[in-house]
Parts: C-alpha cells; structure tokens; sequence
C-alpha cells in the first residue's frame, strides 16, 4: 500500500498527517455517531473499508512534520504527563519510562527520513 511507502520514506512525521487523513475519510460517520458510536467506530477501524487512495489524497493535503518538530512535542508530552502525575500524588510510572522508550526507538527506526 501506498501509506506504508510514504512512512518509510517521509519519516514519522508522515504519520500525524495519514492518521489526520483517515479521520478525515471517516468524518462523517464520526459527525453523525454519538459517544457509544464514536468509541466503537474508532476500536474496529481494522474492519472498516477504507479507500486508500482517498486517504492519500487528504494526507498529501495536510502538511508533514519534521521528525525532530515531532521528538520535541512527544518530549514535551511526556514531560507534562509527569509533571500532572506528581502533582495528583502518583509515583513514577515506569508505563511512562516505557512510552518513551517506544518513542524513542519509533523515532530511531523512521525519524531520518522526512522531507
């Protein structure tokens, strides 16, 4: 498929703009759904029917950003989620520590190739 393409040779910061896209395809059930609808649309997107020729339409539409514009808002993401996490009492999650390591290794993988 052509999306798998655009994220191995754009980058990670591709993306943000192809999952904006298959919101985007999706709008008008997500519009017309209520909260129970929503919740269920969006856990079984694996068997809906998207067009992917569709979706790379609106994600060329929809500007990509650099893979290091994405590692400072994922830090700063994480950094906040802690800072609200030792202020509601929690300790230190190490769910957090293995987030960013995710983060950081989907960064390794896909963050050298963006535009």
């Amino acid at each position: 498929c052509h999306l798998w393409d655009i994220l191995f040779f754009e980058g990670i910061g591709s993306l943000v703009s192809i999952s904006i896209a298959i919101l985007k395809s999706i709008s008008t059930k997500l519009l017309d759904a209520d909260f129970e609808g929503l919740l269920f649309i969006l856990t079984h997107m694996e068997s809906m029917e998207l067009d992917p020729d569709k979706i790379l339409q609106f994600s060329r539409e929809i500007p990509r950003i650099s893979s290091q514009d994405f590692q400072e808002l994922a830090d700063r993401m994480f950094d906040e989620l802690e800072k609200k996490q030792h202020s509601s009492g929690f300790e230190h999650s190490a769910e957090l520590d293995d987030s960013r390591i995710i983060g950081r290794d989907l960064m390794g993988r896909f963050g050298q190739r963006v535009r």
